[in-house]
């Protein structure tokens, strides 16, 4: 193997994996300025993000595990030259992303009290914990927004209303 294929193999895998760190390194900046601001305005609050972000990172787990199974679904098409395959996920993965997004929203907006009886949250930590989920929790309706970051991963371009496939080539 020679050098420049090296670079050119280097090159790709940071293409594909640089959304993935911006977008955790955004997650892990917001969680800090969060603790930063609450924790200096009471420390009851500290431990409320501390438990608000246990169910959270679960669902954003979630969500990144089902972008990363397809963007290899979809690169493993692209690869054996089965483009409407690639279609097909990438369709199915969009909606799936969209409809658990919606429903964690639900959930987390009007269950938040439940999530956090059962976790064993009392008060006043409990109402903290409710209200500060309740207002993480519109982030997941925009969190399908995740999924372009899978096709960036991919080395493609996403755009709503056209499936840009050619692109995926490129990393394939």
């Amino acid at each position: 193997m020679d050098i420049k294929s090296d670079n050119s193999t280097t090159k790709k895998i940071f293409t594909i994996a640089l959304p993935l760190i911006w977008q955790q390194i955004f997650l892990q900046l917001q969680i800090y300025v969060d603790r930063a601001f609450l924790g200096r305005v009471n420390s009851e609050f500290f431990s409320a993000i501390g438990n608000v972000l246990v169910p959270y990172h679960a669902i954003i787990s979630t969500i990144t595990a089902i972008c990363t199974g397809t963007t290899i679904l979809i690169a493993h098409n692209i690869g054996a030259k089965n483009e409407n395959m690639s279609k097909k996920y990438a369709e199915s993965s969009y909606l799936g992303n969209t409809i658990i997004s919606v429903i964690m929203f639900v959930f987390f907006f009007f269950g938040a009290g439940i999530i956090f009886k059962i976790m064993g949250v009392r008060s006043p930590i409990l109402e903290y914990s409710i209200s500060y989920l309740k207002i993480i929790s519109f982030s997941m309706i925009f969190f399908r927004h995740l999924y372009h970051f899978c096709f960036y991963n991919a080395g493609g371009r996403f755009n709503e209303n056209y499936y840009d496939y050619r692109h995926y080539k490129q990393c394939a």
